[in-house]
């Protein structure tokens, strides 16, 4: 199966589309930067974009993926991610920094859809992103 990841085309075995993208990502293409959190689709931290969406990977079989376009938190580039990244710096967003690529990604998503949200919007937005350390105000503050 082909899959566009980062914006490369990769072949993945076919025995690998029933596969949570997840682990395709992590472990077959060695794209470190998808976590792994609770496996069920409860924190996010899985969380990649599927042609402009965030999807949690661990939830997304990697057959679905095809023909689409993946980006990672290795991938992602362009003017509102070196805004986001910009952002989470500034307002110190990262302390251990588990859920952050998902956290980023969620945010380029929101952004990408929407440059101007609301606080209320971004609070409902970035809610399904766990953050086990609690930086909820200074997301919220760095996405809006």
């Amino acid at each position: 199966m082909r899959l566009t990841v980062n914006g490369e085309e990769v072949e993945v075995d076919d025995r690998h589309a029933t596969t949570p993208l997840l682990w395709v990502l992590r472990d077959v293409l060695g794209l470190p930067g998808t976590k792994f959190g609770c496996g069920a689709g409860y924190c996010a931290a899985c969380t990649v974009l599927i042609d402009g969406r965030n999807e949690k990977s661990c939830q997304t079989p990697a057959g679905r993926a095809v023909g689409k376009q993946v980006q990672t938190v290795e991938g992602v580039s362009g003017p509102v991610a070196d805004a986001v990244r910009a952002a989470w710096h500034r307002e110190n967003v990262v302390q251990c920094g588990y859920c952050q690529p998902g956290q980023t990604l969620a945010a380029v998503a929101l952004l990408e859809s929407n440059p101007s949200p609301s606080d209320a919007v971004i609070a409902r937005w970035m809610n399904g992103n766990l953050c086990r350390c609690g930086t909820y105000p200074r997301i919220q503050k760095a996405a809006g």
